[in-house]
């Protein structure tokens, strides 16, 4: 059914013919352009090509060759991995090692670094791709005087002994037991006597439960990474330091005892938004891993305006205000239990193509465009890894939640840099229309209006082009819900409570409201009390 058959009541054009009728939708869309020729200009967003082959071995040359098509691919150069590099450097002796070697040197970053402080260094890397842009960087350094060399230390004996190795955040790869042990042993036996090995790898959750680190499905992480090395029995450990979220140490080759020196330290910054994805604070009761069997044909979606404290607002509006504390809590209580955040497009996909999802998917989504979305909660959802669908107003941005004023003094809005900047890191901007009126007020006509001007608006400001919209009040009017969806849009939200649904019409879902004044507990009992399977509250199917 058409657009114009759904909402002829609410409509009035001079002509049913679809000439007449497509002329008129072409006014409007001219019409939203030149009404949003105010909004700042960023540049369009291409998408990137997913060219990944899954059909190369793991740890190959081709696989690793594969990885570092993208230049920099895990941010080697944010604050958090060079403090890693600072921390390293500390271990290595300083008394100029004769012979070092650096394995997986990956490009060069920490390669140029370490360069400086040894006399002959050899850095090695499976990739090819890697070595050239290592060894670019380390001639535009001017350390002219290191080797490189293509070498799979997996599999190959280390090309000679050295007095030095470095071997980092690589180990992880091994894939058994048996294979790491290997590993460990090829690295002991080309240490010269007395010689040292320097290595930091991060903790694992499934291997340390209690304490922060990563949740990256079972890989080797630290603990067991250490266990290898010293059941080698040629290493001791001799000086360690240790971060929140990784361990860097020295191994030396003797057999005399050694006195560990031990150094608890700050990591300085957390990880990049895109690695902090993996992070779980402060322990675990589930990891990624173990519930990744579970199959979810329902997704709770959340429901928050702002966050902030109580006070800061009417009062009348307290349970739309999220502490950041509770906040937070709420955050790190999905990351321990196994949750893992989705965007409305990852659902509509599964959607599409009739497929559950894996795990334990839970869905994050702001009205209103507040401006401490930006500085309150955005920072928190980045240190926990969690995508967020944030819907502005394109009206009111920079503005105040003017809708509100009959409560009191209303919220400061985000303005379309802080919009475009939550973009740029990751944020998923929705339509909340273009001025906030109630959908189910407004003619077929003005509700086109409000869908194509929210969207031009948005794509204008961000480069990206809207999909989901949520609906002013959370009002699911159908013709509103068929309007946008003619407009461009593939999915909407209201306020309806309930689970969505892979059976329910994908422009008017459901949403799970995060009341501020209720505590942590009440919000476990909303998440835990759905069936992901089935979308039906546990409690009453108990009844």
């Amino acid at each position: 059914m058409g657009l114009g058959q759904l909402v002829e009541t609410k409509i009035t054009v001079a002509s049913t013919d679809t000439a007449h009728w497509d002329a008129a939708l072409a006014g409007l869309e001219a019409e939203a352009q030149v009404a949003v020729q105010s909004v700042p200009e960023a540049a369009p967003v291409a998408k990137a090509a997913q060219d990944w082959n899954t059909d190369v071995e793991v740890n190959s040359v081709a696989y690793w060759d594969q990885v570092f098509e993208t230049e920099n691919p895990w941010a080697y150069d944010s604050p958090y991995e060079q403090r890693k590099y600072e921390q390293t450097l500390e271990l290595v002796p300083r008394d100029k090692p004769r012979r070092a070697i650096e394995l997986a040197c990956a490009e060069g970053h920490f390669t140029a670094q370490l360069a400086a402080v040894v006399d002959d260094l050899l850095a090695t890397d499976i990739s090819r791709t890697a070595i050239g842009r290592a060894a670019a960087r380390c001639r535009a350094s001017g350390q002219d005087h290191v080797k490189f060399d293509q070498l799979d230390f997996f599999n190959t004996p280390l090309p000679g002994m050295f007095d030095l190795i470095v071997c980092s955040e690589v180990l992880y790869e091994a894939g058994t037991r048996e294979k790491l042990d290997q590993i460990a042993r090829n690295i002991a036996t080309h240490l010269t006597p007395d010689g040292v090995l320097v290595t930091a790898h991060i903790i694992e959750v499934t291997e340390e439960r209690d304490r922060s680190g990563f949740d990256w499905g079972g890989v080797f992480g630290a603990k067991s990474i250490t266990d290898a090395l010293l059941a080698t029995g040629e290493l001791q450990l001799e000086a360690e330091i240790e971060c929140e979220l990784y361990r860097v140490q020295r191994y030396r080759r003797t057999q005399s005892t050694v006195v560990k020196n031990f150094q608890l330290e700050e990591m300085g910054s957390p990880p990049a938004r895109e690695y902090a994805y993996h992070v779980v604070w402060g322990g675990t009761n589930a990891t990624w891993s173990e519930v990744e069997h579970e199959r979810a044909l329902a997704v709770p979606v959340l429901m928050y305006h702002r966050i902030a404290e109580a006070d800061d607002g009417p009062q009348s509006l307290a349970q739309y205000r999220v502490s950041p504390a509770l906040f937070e809590a709420q955050m790190r209580w999905l990351r321990q239990n196994g949750y893992h955040g989705i965007t409305p497009d990852e659902w509509l996909t599964s959607v599409r193509e009739r497929r559950a999802i894996a795990g334990r998917p839970v869905m994050l989504t702001f009205d209103d465009g507040y401006r401490d979305f930006a500085t309150a909660a955005w920072p928190i959802l980045g240190k926990f890894g969690i995508p967020a669908t944030v819907a502005v107003v394109t009206d009111h941005v920079g503005g105040v939640a003017a809708w509100d004023h009959r409560f009191g003094e209303p919220a400061p809005l985000m303005n379309w840099d802080e919009v475009a900047t939550v973009s740029r890191e990751g944020a998923i901007i929705a339509s909340h229309s273009a001025s906030h009126m109630a959908v189910n007020a407004l003619t077929g006509h003005e509700l086109y209006r409000e869908a194509l001007q929210s969207r031009e608006a948005i794509r204008r400001a961000t480069g990206v082009t809207p999909e989901t919209v949520i609906y002013p009040y959370g009002i699911e009017d159908m013709a509103a819900c068929r309007a946008f969806e003619h407009a461009g849009f593939k999915n909407g939200f209201g306020t309806r409570s309930g689970t969505a649904t892979m059976l329910d019409d994908p422009m008017c879902l459901p949403r799970i409201d995060v009341n501020g004044l209720q505590g942590l507990d009440d919000f476990i009992s909303n998440v835990t009390g759905i069936d992901l399977q089935t979308g039906l509250n546990r409690r009453s199917s108990l009844a």
